[in-house]
């Protein structure tokens, strides 16, 4: 590991993690102190960029982190607002990691020359689920999703993929916000009338945990 890189951080702030810019964190300083060689404390400068929706305001937040000689800027965030940073990355001569939970569809086809990209894939994982699905047999889908999960790609990840398939989704279940509101007994009565039905599901944070133990 070289030993005088300094590393500058973007951490998001979350709802449903309270605790996710510490874990994120941690997890770098403890991932940089396994690596073989010499150890010595990583040098690394945060900014909390919020739930990181405005974008103007990340460009700021990775700039001063520039300005303050990072060599590298680790992100929690998706391929547009990577997209976006990118000419400050280009003009400076740095590197940006972009952490990507793979829920966002980026809208460039070319490599970012100056920025890299540790994904967990997720629509990927939906197309894939859904493929493994339709090869198995099964032509009528329900899909069911927490509020969160359904302003995000995977609703439509499953039904483009199950219409490319052949098969098709006559149930669509959101979930409410507020935990206390949790139900999931329309979808239950619609499998219930329609036996030959598949089920496709996208949950994020506590509210797979209500998923999994209403289903049971």
């Amino acid at each position: 590991m070289q030993q005088d890189i300094k590393i500058g951080f973007l951490l998001p702030r979350s709802v449903l993690y309270p605790a996710m810019a510490f874990d994120l964190y941690d997890g770098l300083r403890y991932g940089l102190m396994s690596v073989p060689g010499p150890k010595k404390e990583p040098k690394i400068l945060s900014s909390n960029i919020g739930v990181a929706a405005k974008q103007e305001e990340v460009y700021a937040h990775c700039e001063q982190l520039l300005l303050q000689g990072a060599d590298v800027v680790v992100a929690y965030i998706n391929p547009h607002t990577a997209q976006w940073l990118h000419p400050l990355f280009t003009a400076s001569g740095r590197r940006l990691l972009v952490l990507d939970s793979g829920y966002h569809f980026p809208s460039f086809t070319t490599r970012l020359s100056h920025a890299d990209f540790i994904s967990l894939e997720g629509n990927l994982c939906c197309r894939a689920i859904a493929q493994k699905a339709t090869s198995d047999g099964h032509r009528q889908f329900a899909l069911a999703c927490s509020f969160y999960d359904a302003g995000y790609r995977p609703s439509y990840t499953y039904t483009q993929t199950t219409e490319e398939e052949g098969a098709q989704i006559g149930f669509h279940h959101i979930t409410p916000l507020r935990r206390a509101d949790f139900s999931l007994d329309s979808l239950t009565t619609y499998l219930s009338a329609h036996k030959e039905t598949a089920l496709l599901a996208s949950f994020c944070g506590d509210m797979a945990e209500d998923f999994f133990t209403t289903a049971a």
